[in-house]
């Protein structure tokens, strides 16, 4: 999996309540994950295949048809280094096809290959065609190998996350009152070092009061301060989507240092919440 894939899941999962978040007994800020009951509920007595069954859910093995093996025949040059599922995945022109398969079986191929048939044979415009995958990797991936075919480099390929965004930024006016604006790595160092300045400190004294001795130990100054970055945007997160402010009650501290920590952090949150919202971000 890529990580965007994994944070794509653990989200799911905290939404869903199949697991939380826990404080660690030696750091109250350090979170872990953990099942919750509903979590274990679920692993002993799964409830996705019995609504699956409510659904009537049976697995299908694709039927190659004497009609299939007639047009396989018509494209059998185009068609000539993929099996019959493949195949019938490349042609098949209903309006929703839905292929399952495993990791390294094709897909991207099968999906790229199906691409240029509709614009060689179809006469689809390739302008409006548009491919979603997951990952970045694997939009680059498809790109790389549109590329190579003829005319099919004006197919538009995005991830979710891109596609989404440039949905956004086209149809701006009809959602905000002011231009919007998705926040990058160097917005996040950016609104952290103005954070830190405004509560008169710095990012090394940040790293020195967040991090016990140990955590410290064998790690960069740029790495802590990459995980110090990380943490603050997630707790921010974390609370803004629980619709809740970050306060000093939000956390359990009993040790001073602790104390300390909490403060810097809740100033921190505190200052990104509201530098994103005059910002539009």
């Amino acid at each position: 999996y890529e990580k965007e894939e994994i944070f794509g899941l653990i989200d799911n999962l905290l939404l869903n309540d199949l697991i939380g978040l826990k404080s660690v007994n030696t750091n109250r800020l350090w979170k872990v994950l953990e099942l919750t009951t509903k979590g274990r509920q679920e692993i002993e007595n799964p409830s996705l295949y019995k609504r699956k069954l409510a659904f009537n859910f049976k697995e299908i093995k694709t039927e190659i048809t004497d009609e299939d093996r007639l047009h396989f025949k018509k494209f059998e040059v185009f068609l000539s280094k993929f099996n019959d599922e493949q195949k019938k995945s490349i042609i098949c022109t209903n309006k929703h096809v839905l292929c399952i398969a495993g990791a390294g079986s094709g897909k991207t191929t099968v999906l790229t290959k199906q691409v240029e048939f509709l614009v060689k044979n179809h006469l689809v415009d390739p302008k409006k065609i548009l491919a979603i995958t997951f990952t970045r990797k694997a939009r680059q991936e498809m790109i790389k190998r549109l590329s190579k075919a003829e005319n099919l480099d004006q197919v538009m390929v995005e991830t979710f996350n891109s596609f989404c965004e440039k949905t956004l930024r086209t149809h701006n006016n009809f959602l905000y009152d002011k231009p919007i604006r998705v926040v990058t790595y160097k917005d996040k160092v950016v609104m952290i070092n103005k954070a830190l300045s405004k509560l008169n400190t710095n990012i090394q004294n940040a790293i020195n009061v967040y991090f016990s001795d140990s955590q410290i130990k064998g790690k960069a100054d740029e790495q802590l301060a990459n995980i110090f970055r990380n943490d603050c945007f997630f707790i921010r997160d974390y609370f803004k989507f629980k619709n809740r402010k970050v306060v000093e009650s939000s956390f359990e501290t009993n040790k001073s240092e602790h104390k300390k920590s909490v403060k810097l952090v809740i100033g921190v949150c505190n200052y990104i919440e509201a530098h994103m919202k005059r910002y539009g971000l």
